[in-house]
């Protein structure tokens, strides 16, 4: 969990945060495409950040410690864009946070799986679910996440399907959780 943080932005209006990144090396994070697209375009030779509010060009840092009932942050500037997947390609983006903490170190990495998923394999996901709107039963939303959104949550499941690209679960999440990570309770 210390290896997720949640996506803030400047200069996009109405939304403070975009969604949920996680270390898959020492200084990169790996996120959807549509998260990193909020914020970073393509550019003839690359990729940069877009222009928000006032003409600015956005920023964004990702927040390891946005949790509920804590004030502390310990927070990194995104201060690259190493790739964001085409739109034909898998939902993913690569982006490079800088170490400005202070003598704070960022988390370790979380590791690939070196194994496919089986069916039933006990899974979690850790990211920042939202409020949703399009969720059509706002009850169950409720009785699931509380009023506790836009925090670090851990999301338990297991698989329920596979296929060759794409692995389903029954893990409980929202938006904001795009870019969170899906991790195998038994390995990490």
């Amino acid at each position: 969990a210390q290896a997720v943080g949640r996506i803030n932005v400047t200069g996009l209006p109405d939304f403070p945060y975009v969604g949920t990144g996680w270390l898959v090396e020492k200084t990169t994070i790996v996120t959807n495409r549509h998260v990193a697209r909020e914020f970073a375009r393509r550019m003839p030779g690359g990729f940069t950040f877009k222009r928000g509010s006032g003409a600015k060009a956005m920023t964004a840092s990702i927040d390891f410690l946005e949790e509920a009932g804590r004030a502390e942050r310990l927070e990194f500037p995104i201060v690259e864009i190493l790739h964001i997947e085409d739109e034909d390609g898998p939902d993913f983006a690569l982006l490079r946070v800088e170490d400005r903490s202070g003598g704070k170190a960022l988390a370790s990495p979380i590791p690939l799986a070196a194994s496919p998923v089986r069916l039933e394999q006990q899974v979690a996901v850790i990211g920042y679910p939202a409020r949703d709107s399009r969720v059509p039963d706002d009850k169950l939303m409720q009785s699931i996440f509380g009023d506790v959104y836009d925090k670090k949550r851990l999301a338990p499941g297991q698989v329920t399907r596979t296929g060759p690209d794409v692995v389903f679960h029954d893990c409980s999440t929202l938006g904001g959780n795009s870019g969170s990570v899906l991790l195998d309770l038994a390995t990490g």
